[in-house]
């Protein structure tokens, strides 16, 4: 029995077991900018680490161009949490002012917008795959107000992690009677990110029940296992009637709360990264003689195993669009629901995509993009 269905006619199908709102900050209409400076007022302060924290933690909607590049101090192409440690050690020391340019690319400089519209979701008790009678659905609405008040930090780590044993898992789900495996990424002290489809047939209507968490500490070590208490869904991939990867994502809750160091890192991968070019912060690969950012998989295939490719024109005859993004990462069954992550050669992992299927040519994933962050980490039904 399979769970992925057709992306387009060339599609290789997996097994069941692989599973705008304006921002109130407008942007300068000058060519430079002071690094640093998130929100546009001139100043590096305070207010610009809230401003990156709010974006960070799903408190932002819909960053323009010109914001988006200000967002990413670093200027990496990845908006996350090196960027915040940076901006921090620029407030700390009261570095002197640089100014820098506004790129000028024909791929786009900025991040996906969020929605317009409310986004539905689908909330299920993870024991009986039966959707819950309070708030069993609900809605995330656009956000309209974005304060640079107040600092709110999202529930992501500080630092890496190791991808081993610690923020990537494995579940374990049944559907129709048949069990399944695949991957999960811990986002939070009772969170884990996966793909929809792990815990939805949608060509079926089959939801999953009887789910588990394997948490692994340490390289081939036996896992603890902890029980799930409800998964949630979008009501947009609910209603798909095949797979596809464009809303391919899920959040699963467990009651045990995990220790700051199993959280992983997500981060946003901006559309200057179509141009597929080296990268000075993350550790790069070479495609024949190219040196490309390097994109790595890790999920649950032999407990846990790692890949590395890099970024690809694939699903939509794109590298990357507002819903997902492409890579040339080789993945096996039982791996989708895991990261697709960037990492820097101190082994420090920012997440940029959901895995959630492959062609013969090309692995395709849900893309970390404001909806994303608004639902992880804004989100009063969780």
């Amino acid at each position: 029995m399979n769970i992925f269905k057709k992306i387009m006619a060339s599609v290789v199908a997996l097994t069941f077991g692989m599973c705008a709102v304006s921002s109130t900050v407008s942007a300068s209409m000058n060519s430079t900018y002071r690094k640093g400076d998130v929100d546009g007022d001139g100043y590096v302060d305070n207010s610009d680490s809230a401003y990156l924290n709010n974006f960070l933690s799903g408190h932002i909607a819909s960053p323009n161009d010109q914001v988006s590049q200000r967002l990413d101090v670093d200027l990496s192409g990845i908006i996350d949490q090196h960027d915040k440690a940076m901006l921090s050690n620029m407030i700390s020391n009261g570095s002197n002012p640089v100014y820098l340019a506004y790129e000028d690319s024909s791929y786009g400089s900025g991040v996906p917008a969020q929605s317009s519209s409310a986004i539905y979701y689908r909330k299920y008790n993870a024991t009986n795959g039966v959707l819950v009678a309070t708030n069993g659905t609900y809605s995330l609405s656009p956000l309209n107000n974005i304060s640079t008040s107040s600092i709110d930090e999202p529930e992501i780590m500080r630092s890496g992690t190791d991808y081993s044993n610690k923020g990537i898992v494995g579940l374990n789900f049944m559907k129709n009677g048949v069990g399944f495996a695949g991957t999960g990424i811990i986002i939070g002290s009772n969170k884990i990110l996966t793909a929809a489809h792990c815990m939805f047939d949608t060509k079926f209507n089959f939801p999953a029940y009887n789910v588990t968490v394997d948490v692994y500490d340490g390289v081939g070590n036996t896992p603890n296992t902890y029980s799930a208490v409800n998964y949630h869904i979008p009501q947009a991939y609910y209603d798909a009637s095949d797979y596809t990867p464009v809303n391919d994502y899920a959040i699963i809750t467990v009651s045990t709360p995990f220790q700051d160091n199993y959280i992983m890192n997500l981060g946003v991968a901006r559309d200057i990264l179509k141009a597929n070019q080296p990268s000075s912060v993350y550790v790069n690969t070479l495609d024949g003689t190219l040196s490309k950012l390097c994109v790595f998989v890790t999920g649950r295939w032999a407990q846990m195993w790692t890949e590395e490719g890099f970024l690809k024109s694939g699903y939509g005859n794109d590298i990357m669009n507002h819903d997902v993004i492409n890579f040339s990462t080789w993945t096996y069954g039982g791996q989708s629901g895991g990261p697709a992550y960037v990492e820097t050669e101190e082994e420090e992992k920012t997440v940029i995509a959901i895995q959630s299927g492959k062609t013969q040519t090309y692995s395709v994933g849900q893309r970390i993009n404001t909806d994303v962050l608004h639902f992880a980490f804004n989100n009063p039904y969780l």
